[in-house]
């Protein structure tokens, strides 16, 4: 798209003319004018913007911390017509007003600039339901009456102009009380076999009025791998108040919207940002925002720019121009949308994220140290992105690694190690220098560079490490959850769980022994590991190089009481129930598991115990 600056505006001067891509981030240090621009952008007073041949008009700007407000989660039915009432008193005025002085006198090109705006003042609320109002009934200024208003108006506007998420119980039922009263109008002519009540087909009123908001806001949710969704409101009654709920999809408990973190209400607001400006058919052609990412956590940074070009870019054809102070966001950001804005030309310019990564952090050399401090690890998979954090936290408190690592998943759809060294491989291209990939062994993968195997040419896979732990974490967690006993795998000295601090090496070796005797595992060709307390201790090679994912049936064929641990919730529930033995007791992991964090710091190491 084409942006020209027809007139000057604080620091940008007029004349100021450039190109952006229907999704771009805007960086550069504090003064250089990216708010400004964005400001400028979005009033058509004084910027052009051309896409395609066509000069965008509906434009929204939300402004720095827009998007964490509080939510109006309760809408009574009587609200609705308040709402409508209150803006047709301040619209019949102006329709009164133009019959009675220009109504076949005089013909307005731009109703709102040439004669509503100067007649009766600046009036966003008012001005925006009578674009939706025309723009649904293709009426005229002077035959539009109120239930036109009632009909066809946003709800998303409260009387103070915020348009940002603070409705969101307002637009829900609005759209029901539609979709409910257009559905009851077709059984009405059915059931009088008449035609006179108004009704429109499903397509049709989809096309005038969006999709449904929930179903839009809850595809988000499951995208940014948020556990909540909204209920339909379709069996709820019409007349009665609506109170707007979430659903912890993990518990089926509600949660009020209100509860939730600064980082999950802008992922929601996300998708309420096309509703709020119109509800539906109606929807921004550019979306300006200025520094959404600023209280979120790197990884829901990540989610957030994939959720804007995923679903509002390339779903809802709706283009983004975002600002941003923040390394993180630049330095996965996608090729090609990185801009920088400086004091001197006010031009935005393309550059690496790298680049941006460097412009953001000159000078504050404090900024720079805690960057370089952290590390963007990519994994195979959501669930190892939980284990790998457990475990980075368990030996954190033994190591005391010199960085935080930010663990990711690819979000490619998939779970295998060719998306974490595709991932990787373009960002450091892209000039992001502190990026890495782990991946399993799976029985011939090599490290190399910025990818790094965890336990090379020793353990199949993450499986190994998690759901045996030398078997020792397996039969340390059936003895905490109360489902055996030390005795049961040969060790009599020690009763209770806590006592497994004490367990000697040979202890150790006996429980292992046991453990692998009852799966079956052939005992022979005995391969030596080292745990981080120093204990040397030995493993069959069956079973440190077992496909991961077929030990994991094996195990739980043979110990069906871990089901206790996993409640009924899976594979991955069982996994976070051991990796909290294990960050009780981390002092039983192989090393070859800190050796990996250390490796991420750039330089291998052998831990010394």
């Amino acid at each position: 798209m084409r942006i020209n600056l027809v007139k000057e505006y604080k620091s940008l001067p007029v004349g100021l003319e450039f190109d952006l891509p229907d999704f771009c981030i805007l960086t550069g240090r504090n003064g250089s004018g990216k708010s400004h621009l964005l400001e400028a952008i979005a009033n058509r007073q004084i910027s052009k913007v051309v896409s395609d041949g066509k000069t965008l008009t509906n434009i929204f700007h939300v402004g720095y911390n827009a998007l964490n407000p509080q939510i109006n989660d309760r809408c009574e039915s009587q609200q609705l017509v308040q709402a409508a009432s209150s803006s047709w008193s301040q619209i019949s005025q102006v329709i009164q007003h133009y019959k009675i002085n220009f109504l076949g006198k005089r013909v307005f090109k731009d109703i709102f600039n040439e004669y509503i705006i100067p007649h009766f003042g600046q009036n966003p609320q008012r001005d925006s339901v009578l674009r939706v109002v025309f723009k649904k009934t293709n009426k005229n200024l002077e035959n539009i009456v109120e239930s036109d208003i009632f009909e066809n108006m946003t709800f998303s506007e409260s009387s103070d102009g915020s348009l940002f998420f603070t409705q969101c119980a307002m637009i829900f039922k609005g759209y029901h009380m539609r979709w409910e009263r257009n559905k009851f109008n077709k059984f009405l002519n059915a059931e009088e076999k008449t035609d006179k009540y108004p009704v429109i087909d499903d397509e049709s009123f989809i096309k005038k009025f969006g999709p449904a908001p929930w179903s839009l806001i809850n595809e988000i949710l499951k995208r940014a791998k948020l556990p909540y969704e909204f209920p339909s409101p379709g069996l709820s009654n019409p007349e009665l108040a609506y109170t707007l709920k979430l659903i912890d999809i993990t518990t089926g408990k509600n949660i009020s919207v209100n509860d939730l973190s600064s980082g999950e209400k802008v992922l929601m607001s996300l998708a309420l940002a096309i509703y709020n400006v119109g509800e539906g058919g109606v929807r921004p052609e550019l979306l300006l925002l200025d520094e959404p990412d600023a209280p979120l956590h790197p990884q829901y940074s990540h989610l957030m720019i994939e959720t804007l070009i995923e679903t509002i870019v390339k779903r809802a054809g709706v283009k983004v121009v975002m600002t941003t102070h923040s390394p993180t966001t630049v330095a996965i950001a996608p090729d090609n949308s990185v801009y920088e804005i400086n004091r001197e030309e006010k031009i935005p310019a393309m550059i690496s994220p790298g680049k941006a990564v460097t412009v953001l952090t000159q000078g504050i050399d404090f900024l720079r140290v805690s960057y370089e401090k952290r590390r963007q690890v990519f994994v195979e998979s959501k669930y190892d992105v939980e284990y790998f954090e457990k475990l980075f936290d368990a030996l954190n408190r033994r190591r005391k690694f010199n960085y935080q690592p930010i663990f990711m998943e690819p979000h490619s759809g998939t779970s295998n190690c060719t998306d974490v060294i595709d991932i990787v491989d373009k960002l450091r291209i892209a000039g992001n220098d502190l990026v890495w990939g782990i991946i399993d062994f799976d029985a011939s993968n090599v490290s190399r560079d910025t990818i790094l195997v965890l336990g090379e040419g020793k353990r199949y896979a993450i499986e190994n490490y998690l759901l045996d732990l030398d078997p020792l974490y397996v039969v340390l967690a059936l003895i905490r959850y109360g489902k055996a006993t030390y005795q049961d795998f040969g060790v009599t000295t020690q009763i209770s769980y806590p006592d497994a601090a004490y367990l000697t090496e040979s202890e150790c070796q006996i429980l292992i022994d046991n453990f692998l005797t009852i799966l079956g595992m052939n005992m022979d060709n005995l391969m030596p590991v080292t745990l981080e307390n120093g204990y040397q201790l030995n493993y069959p090679q069956e079973f440190l190089l077992h496909q991961g994912h077929n030990y994991e049936t094996l195990i739980q064929s043979k110990f069906t009481k871990l089901q206790a641990i996993s409640r009924g919730q899976g594979d991955s529930a069982l996994k976070l129930g051991l990796a909290e033995v294990i960050a009780e007791f981390p002092q039983f992991l192989p090393v070859e598991i800190g050796n990996l964090f250390e490796s991420l710091d750039g330089v291998r190491s052998v831990y010394q115990y």
